[in-house]
């Protein structure tokens, strides 16, 4: 049975740098040894270092009461999934987030906002933080795959599950309605994150219709945008109809053109995408009217998000890197402030393999020589010191 805080709550002081404590429950009628859920109800930043089994994640995504207990322990699993390198291991790490995952769809008691928290994988950028910490080398091809393989056998895993609990948000009249409520607000990100993880399965042109008619349909730009990442995971001519529709309606609000070109080079937010290369739709957004080097919002929309938002693409041949090393000179040129800090997408290449490390060093040595102002100089001599 779940108790309140009221009825476990003991305030403990620790006044010393060492200490062992034991803890006792006599009236414990089970005989198991207690799981610990820390800090709960407790925002500061602190850094604990505990070893956590698997299998004690998921009884954390189960059973603890306290919510940023639970997702961490979500993304703890996700990533032991996605680093595993043993097959046998990451299908048990894979059996444990479907059972945990399913356990939270299933929680009425549980807000939607909540379940598409939860339901929502780690970005690239944390899995390489995470790649980091534990002294692996990136391999973004690597990652991708490990990371295609998770999330579909989850998708395929909880399809049924996630089928019912989008019938029944749809049954609320969310989609019907544009509401800006809490509630509703909740209700349409998870079904817009549902009808992603759905779309990377094989489950019928019916599918594809109905995230065309809610593209189509839609009366706001939120589930507008939603359908098209869908639209765009499970590719072919729905997609590239959709995308055109999309520019010739919007192409002349600024903000609406730049997530029209982010969307196409992002690598669909978390999720494994059609086999469309990302390197040309770059080379000719570049070469568009509506690209200006002089348009920082527009240079990022498209550089920032190749640098720093597709993983995999963006590594996966050395033309990327000469890309790079090109484009950040011409920005030199023109906002130097903008091109260093485009430069940091290089920020951990020594901590990539290094048959990527190879062809990285070589683009940034060629900016450091070549380049003329100091904010990309400064951040190109750190970014070699870290090499040495």
């Amino acid at each position: 049975n779940k108790l309140s805080y009221s009825e476990t709550e003991k305030l403990i002081l620790f006044k010393e740098t060492k200490k062992t404590l034991k803890f006792h429950f006599p009236n414990s009628t089970t005989g198991e040894k207690p799981q610990i859920s820390m800090f709960r109800n407790f925002s500061a930043p602190v850094n604990v270092i505990r070893k956590v089994s698997p299998e004690q994640n998921l009884f954390q995504i189960k059973h603890d009461c306290d919510l940023f207990n639970k997702w961490d322990a979500t993304q703890k699993l996700y990533i032991l999934a996605i680093i595993e390198t043993k097959k046998s291991k990451q299908e048990k790490f894979v059996t444990f987030l479907v059972d945990g995952l399913k356990n939270i769809i299933q929680n009425n008691q549980l807000s939607e906002s909540f379940k598409a928290t939860i339901l929502t994988p780690p970005h690239d950028n944390f899995i390489v933080d995470r790649l980091i910490e534990k002294k692996i080398l990136i391999d973004p091809d690597l990652v991708f795959k490990r990371k295609t393989y998770v999330l579909k056998s989850i998708a395929q895993s909880l399809k049924d599950e996630l089928l019912t609990e989008l019938d029944e948000i749809n049954s609320a009249g969310v989609v019907k309605k544009y509401k800006t409520d809490t509630s509703s607000i909740g209700q349409r990100q998870l079904k817009n994150l549902i009808q992603v993880w759905l779309s990377q399965l094989d489950i019928g042109h019916q599918w594809e219709f109905n995230l065309k008619k809610i593209f189509y349909e839609s009366s706001n730009m939120t589930d507008r945008i939603e359908a098209l990442k869908s639209l765009l995971i499970i590719g072919g001519n729905s997609s590239d109809e959709a995308l055109q529709f999309f520019y010739n309606k919007f192409h002349g609000n600024d903000l609406a053109l730049d997530k029209w070109i982010t969307l196409q080079i992002e690598s669909r937010k978390f999720f494994s995408h059609n086999e469309k290369k990302v390197l040309p739709i770059v080379e000719n957004f570049l070469k568009k009217d509506f690209f200006s080097i002089k348009n920082p919002n527009r240079v990022f929309a498209i550089l920032g998000t190749f640098f720093f938002k597709n993983l995999k693409e963006f590594h996966s041949d050395a033309d990327s890197y000469r890309l790079w090393a090109r484009e950040i000179l011409v920005l030199d040129k023109h906002n130097s402030q903008l091109a260093a800090r485009l430069s940091r997408s290089f920020d951990n290449w020594q901590n990539f393999d290094i048959k990527y490390q190879n062809s990285m060093k070589i683009s940034l040595e060629e900016v450091h020589i070549k380049a003329k102002s100091k904010d990309v100089i400064e951040v190109l001599n750190c970014l070699l010191k870290k090499g040495k």
